[in-house]
């Protein structure tokens, strides 16, 4: 149905539309007045008469002998019309342009003062602008009538442009002629176009009757088909419950006690394929208990190796970076600019080093548990402060690495909350004293107790910056003693 009807509809009705540009462009051509108009005009008659063609021969494959007899007919008469018009207007434009140049010689030449010469001049540019017979011949009886006082150049311009007149009015009469019969010729293709589509109508309707019908039959066949793949099936997955699907229970069975009781003899009796492969899987659940088991151990040691590496490491760090601080704020007029720049990269390396350092926390921390952490983020919070620890005097205890979960809230709220607690503590705290850290789980979230004695009145800015953190993330905040405490909601590890 679609590759024989719906294709000859889908050109018949571009046959009608291009019909129906090219009939409009006819009857404008044949009523425009300016050479640039029929210019324009022509261009589009050419293009409509392009896309008819392509749209008949599109169409034709699938018309009757008849109709497409027609159309064949109208298209050489349509092609032998449109020929004639565009050399036609060809000469139309030529005669023009030659009107033109006469036109522009006629008022260069000089004027005859005392004689006709004027009035000669005057009728010939009327002449080179009459659009009629009736115009031109008027013009001619006006040249007649002047009597002496013109120069024979003169006249044989005249006649000149008579002929010229009239030549140009007699094709302005044939254009119009045949942009006539040309939009009589696009009635012919509409008339036959609407023939087509009423028998490809017919022709439609014959189809999907028969599509109907073969429908019908198509389904029956395909119930007879699911009916028999249906009974086909059932007693195929009676048999193989009977052979396979009992055995397969047990070892199904046998690998759900393993996964609650970590039970390793998944093994089934028999010699059969399900027997096999009972025991390779046996064999394999026991190797891969062994292997968690080395793994759990390897990860244990390492992430104890990291994390012990790294408190030893942060204490002669924070006393390099804090002293060179000092020597580059309080004794950088004593020393000269070569001990400044020692000073500096001092300073340089030492924090780079403090920063691999805390990356090396950050790995063991990310061992025993996933996500940002209230420990990770803590161990970044004392890092940005650091030097100004070192400068008051003041030691920073961090806890040391444990599983925790992941916080529930937003790392970066979380990890300015803790700045400014962090802060707070250490211009608590007197130089030579510590600031030692705590965190825990506790219960659904994760508890951090600072170190910061508290004064009466309100509370710090910094405090009070803090708070509204952590409780926008869930959290609370709460000042009893010398203790700051902390929870953050827990969230679920990725």
């Amino acid at each position: 149905l679609a590759n024989r009807v719906l294709p000859q509809v889908v050109e018949t009705q571009g046959i009608t539309k291009a019909a129906e540009r090219l009939s409009t462009q006819a009857r404008r051509l044949a009523e425009v007045e300016t050479l640039g108009e029929r210019s324009t005009v022509m261009e589009g008659v050419v293009a409509s008469t392009a896309a008819l063609t392509a749209s008949i021969a599109g169409a034709r494959p699938g018309l009757k002998p008849d109709a497409a007899a027609a159309l064949d007919q109208a298209r050489d008469t349509l092609e032998t019309r449109i020929a004639l018009l565009d050399r036609i207007t060809a000469e139309r434009a030529q005669a023009r342009g030659e009107q033109t140049r006469r036109r522009l010689r006629i008022q260069a030449l000089p004027a005859q003062a005392g004689s006709s010469g004027p009035l000669v001049r005057s009728i010939l540019l009327a002449t080179t602008r009459a659009r009629s017979e009736t115009e031109v011949a008027a013009h001619q009886a006006a040249l007649l009538a002047i009597d002496g006082g013109v120069s024979d150049d003169l006249m044989a311009d005249a006649r000149a442009a008579i002929t010229l007149a009239r030549t140009l009015v007699d094709l302005d009469t044939r254009v119009s002629n045949v942009a006539t019969q040309v939009a009589a010729t696009t009635d012919q293709f509409r008339s036959i176009s609407a023939v087509v589509l009423v028998d490809a109508e017919h022709r439609l309707d014959e189809q999907l009757e028969a599509i109907s019908a073969a429908r019908l039959q198509m389904v029956f066949v395909t119930t007879l088909v699911a009916a028999a793949t249906i009974l086909g099936t059932l007693a195929l997955m009676v048999v193989l419950r009977r052979r396979v699907g009992d055995r397969v229970q047990r070892l199904h069975r046998a690998m759900l006690a393993w996964d609650r009781a970590s039970v390793t003899d998944l093994r089934l009796e028999g010699r059969d394929e399900l027997a096999e492969m009972s025991q390779a899987l046996s064999d394999l659940v026991v190797a891969l208990q062994q292997s968690l088991a080395s793994a759990q151990a390897a990860s244990a040691s390492k992430t104890t190796f990291l994390a012990n590496m790294s408190h030893e490491l942060r204490t002669p760090l924070n006393a390099i970076i804090g002293l060179s601080d000092v020597l580059r704020h309080t004794a950088s007029d004593r020393l000269d600019e070569d001990e400044q720049g020692y000073v500096a990269d001092i300073h340089r390396a030492g924090a780079q080093m403090l920063a691999l350092v805390v990356d090396l926390m950050a790995v063991a921390g990310s061992t025993a548990g996933s996500g940002d952490t209230a420990a990770s983020l803590l161990a970044e919070a004392a890092l940005s402060l650091d030097a100004d620890a070192a400068q008051r005097g003041v030691a920073l205890v961090l806890p040391p690495p444990q599983p925790l979960p992941p916080i529930a809230g937003a790392p970066e709220a979380v990890r300015h909350a803790l700045q400014h607690l962090l802060s707070h503590a250490i211009d608590c705290a007197r130089p030579g004293n510590q600031v030692a850290l705590e965190v825990s789980a506790d219960g659904g979230g994760i508890s951090l107790s600072i170190p910061a004695p508290s004064s009466p009145g309100d509370a710090p800015i910094s405090v009070s910056l803090a708070q509204i953190l952590i409780e926008a993330q869930g959290g609370r905040l709460a000042r009893g003693g010398d203790t700051i405490r902390v929870w953050l909601p827990a969230g679920t590890a990725e």
